[in-house]
């Protein structure tokens, strides 16, 4: 676990990296570096929202190179081949193909795009969800790039997938210290986050994609990680949280 001056040291660094003007990925990347130097152990990650393991992805490289104890949650049965050869090499990371949501549902319906389109269009190719309201959304905000392409049912495929709820994600990592948390799950982050501030879990690091959050959630969100004793930075698409130590969170 880590100590209280090293998590403190984390806190302070955040801050100090966005006032600095630092990108919100280099924040992350020295983040994980901070954590990685701090232990004497592997890393312990949980992806939510994997995808390749490649594209787009916040992760260093030298953590897919690495051996760390990561659980990549990967939905989309087109690309779960691909996020376990780009972790073969590491022997301590499993892939779990399965959706995140609420608790209590065995499956769910998972719509992506479809697969010619996505040939042609490859930022498709990232966009998946449980959300048919999420997915002509994503449609819309790229209609300008086929002007001769409109919304219609034909676009998107449809395939049932297997559900678990977070705290399922979390204890099948087997792990009871989490290093870092991050979730990128296509508009579905607040039913998921909320999940976490009422478990008892506290990753050192958590990131989620926040862009899709209306203003209420996202303050919500805010307002009980702050309780926890969390510190956020944000870009326009996502939020970063540390975990301060109990002192600081009393101040």
């Amino acid at each position: 676990m880590i100590g209280g001056w090293r998590r403190q040291l984390l806190a302070r660094t955040v801050q100090l990296r966005v006032r600095s003007g630092l990108t919100f990925e280099q924040s992350l990347s020295d983040m994980l570096s901070a954590v990685a130097c701090s232990v004497d152990r592997p890393l312990s990650i949980v992806q939510i929202g994997a995808y390749d393991g490649l594209s787009w992805d916040p992760l260093p490289e030298f953590i897919r190179s690495g051996q760390h104890w990561i659980t990549l949650v990967e939905p989309n049965p087109r690309i779960t081949d691909s996020l376990r050869k780009a972790y073969q090499k590491n022997e301590l990371a499993r892939v779990l193909p399965a959706a995140v949501s609420v608790a209590g549902r065995p499956s769910a319906s998972l719509w992506t795009f479809r697969e010619d389109l996505c040939e042609a269009y490859p930022d498709f190719s990232g966009s998946s969800s449980t959300s048919l309201d999420h997915m002509k959304q994503a449609f819309s905000r790229n209609a300008h790039r086929f002007p001769s392409l409109e919304w219609n049912m034909k676009l998107v495929d449809r395939v049932e997938v297997p559900c678990l709820s977070l705290k399922q994600v979390l204890d099948h990592h087997d792990m009871e210290m989490i290093d870092c948390l991050l979730m990128d799950l296509e508009g579905q982050d607040y039913e998921v986050i909320v999940q976490l501030t009422e478990s008892n879990r506290r990753p050192t690091l958590v990131q989620i994609e926040s862009r899709f959050m209306n203003a209420r959630q996202y303050e919500d969100v805010l307002i009980a990680m702050r309780r926890l004793g969390y510190v956020a930075s944000s870009n326009r698409e996502d939020t970063l949280f540390v975990l301060r130590t109990r002192a600081e969170s009393s101040e």
